[in-house]
């Protein structure tokens, strides 16, 4: 989870122009992560090749699930991973993927708070069904 994040910092770093403050904040965070990382990868037996692949399979999820839960309708084209490039089409609750990486008739149910909690709402669970 601490690769994932520490990609999310640096993509930041390069794409958004920061204050010093902000970018000194950035710099130490990046740095310090990657010794960290460097420590924990050194105590498991998973190759980092490997952990750099569960990273990003953790990225791809972290953002499909985004794409649900923010009730976005829009056709969107995911960036690739694993050398695919996926194409998620919107079709009233059910989602047509390109290439089909997952089974037609997959469901999935993610948790979702509500920010901020209101009266009306402050969780729900979202469900989604694959074309």
């Amino acid at each position: 989870m601490s690769r994932h994040f520490w990609r999310l910092a640096t993509e930041r770093g390069s794409a958004a122009v920061e204050s010093k403050h902000d970018q000194r904040i950035l710099e130490s965070f990046l740095k310090n992560e990657e010794q960290r990382q460097k420590k924990l990868a050194a105590k498991q037996k998973l190759s980092i090749q490997e952990l750099e692949r569960l990273t990003d399979l953790l990225q791809f999820c972290d953002l499909f699930s985004l794409y649900l839960c923010c009730g976005a309708t829009d056709n969107v084209m995911f960036p690739e991973y694993f050398g695919v490039q996926l194409r998620v089409s919107n079709r009233k609750d059910n989602y047509k993927l390109d290439p089909p990486v997952l089974k037609a008739g997959a469901q999935f149910a993610v948790a979702a708070l509500r920010y901020p909690v209101t009266k009306q709402e402050s969780s729900r669970e979202i469900k989604v069904k694959i074309e």
